[in-house]
């Protein structure tokens, strides 16, 4: 309507400011992806890292559980040396103890036993003395009243130990009395230098008893005398063998 008028383009063309902002979009994003590839670099370093420090951890780990389990295998070694060393060494000497125990009570057995044994030889011996000497007192009684000239023999004995061969007066016991007188010629004669000798009957000798008295003192070969002289020696040897 009216005049034209020329339309005046009040827009600057955008042509150049859309390519700067390309570029600027462009180089933004280089940017940017630097930037992502960067962080994800480092992500990634951190990762190598952390798996590096994780392997590095487990296998120090490993080393310390092993040389733990060496120790420990070694202390269990040390510990099961030391106790069956002392177990060795205690029931050793329980087992000494437990042995010098027996060798100790078969010790006072031992000298139990033979102190018994001794007595019981000693009794023994004894009691054989005693049957050996009633024995020879029965034997010797029954000899001299079965065999009358053992009186002789006993009167001989006597006689022999005479130093004085005068003056002799011999004692026999009323039941050999008569068979003395009747054989004091041979009385006599069993000793050299005697040329008498008095007879006397003594109520208390027993039969079998001969006592001479010389001026010197008395001579007694009785049986009586001779079996106890004999019981002593041999009480003697009792003692002392």
């Amino acid at each position: 309507m009216g005049t034209p008028k020329s339309i005046v383009n009040i827009f600057k063309s955008d042509s150049k400011p859309k390519t700067d902002s390309n570029e600027e979009v462009m180089a933004e994003s280089a940017n940017q992806g630097n930037a992502e590839d960067a962080v994800n670099s480092i992500i990634e370093d951190a990762k190598q890292m952390y798996l590096k420090i994780i392997e590095e951890a487990n296998s120090e780990a490993q080393s310390i559980a092993a040389a733990a389990a060496v120790e420990a295998q070694d202390l269990k070694l040390t510990e099961s040396n030391n106790g069956y060393r002392e177990g060795y060494d205690s029931g050793y000497f329980e087992g000494r103890r437990e042995a010098q125990k027996i060798i100790d009570e078969a010790a006072e057995l031992k000298e139990f036993i033979d102190n018994r044994r001794e007595n019981f030889f000693r009794e023994a011996e004894e009691q054989v003395l005693q049957l050996i000497l009633e024995t020879a007192k029965k034997v010797i009684g029954d000899e001299l009243t079965q065999n009358t000239e053992a009186i002789l023999s006993l009167v001989n004995q006597a006689l022999q130990k005479c130093a004085f061969k005068k003056k002799l007066v011999l004692r026999v016991s009323p039941q050999d009395s008569d068979f003395i007188l009747q054989n004091k010629d041979r009385i006599c004669m069993m000793v050299e230098g005697i040329s008498d000798i008095d007879i006397v009957s003594d109520l208390s000798l027993t039969q079998g008893s001969c006592i001479i008295e010389t001026p010197s003192g008395e001579i007694n070969s009785s049986v009586d005398v001779q079996i106890k002289e004999i019981e002593k020696i041999f009480n003697y040897i009792l003692r002392n063998g």
